[in-house]
């Protein structure tokens, strides 16, 4: 079951207006409540709390149809891993580190704080450690596997045509076999998504990709 627009891929300064508007509701809220409860922010922390949502916004603007790769004509390169959501944990994770110090310490007093911080540290350590697994072992997330040739193929559905999918291999591995880097008994994983958001979820480049 999926829920969304799929703005950000379909028309992404659309979805970034809708964010901006829905930051914009969601501080002057915030404030206004504060205000009710008696909490005097100066122009200062009101100024720190707006930039935060600001940079979100202007970070995923600078990026909507163009990366930083192509903006700064930055050579290709692989890593060897899925840079994509690191990028999006450490976004919003610095987001929220910057929140929860320019709201708590004018709420709470310093040891609360102090274990909200290390709660949220733990948190923020814990989704890193799990999308990190999940990239070495995204075999876990798939219920069927299938082993042909030197294919192994994982997928979701029980209902699969698997013999549709070993005569895609035929032809696949037929095409390998043609170019200079194919090396008998190499291995080849295949992890066939449900969804493009499953996809975004390990594809680095969406928009270079096909799901």
């Amino acid at each position: 079951m999926e829920s969304g627009l799929g703005l950000y891929a379909s028309n992404p300064y659309l979805a970034i207006l809708i964010e901006a508007l829905f930051s914009i509701v969601v501080l002057w809220y915030f404030f206004r409540e504060e205000a009710k409860k008696g909490i005097i922010r100066t122009t200062k922390n009101r100024i720190a709390n707006i930039s935060v949502f600001a940079y979100g916004i202007i970070f995923i603007l600078l990026i909507a149809t163009k990366s930083f790769r192509q903006l700064f004509s930055i050579p290709e390169f692989y890593l060897g891993f899925n840079t994509n959501m690191p990028t999006i944990i450490f976004t919003y994770g610095a987001m929220l580190y910057c929140l929860n110090y320019f709201v708590l310490k004018f709420t709470l007093d310093k040891k609360t704080i102090k274990k909200t911080k290390k709660i949220f540290n733990w948190i923020f350590k814990g989704l890193i450690l799990s999308y990190i697994l999940l990239i070495c072992f995204p075999h876990l997330l798939f219920a069927n596997k299938l082993e042909y040739t030197n294919f192994s193929v994982y997928y979701h559905s029980n209902d699969f045509n698997t013999e549709e999918l070993k005569l895609d291999l035929d032809k696949s591995e037929n095409l390998l076999k043609k170019s200079e880097l194919f090396k008998n008994g190499i291995n080849q994983d295949i992890f066939i998504c449900s969804s493009c958001n499953e996809f975004t979820f390990f594809c680095a480049d969406v928009k270079k990709s096909i799901w």
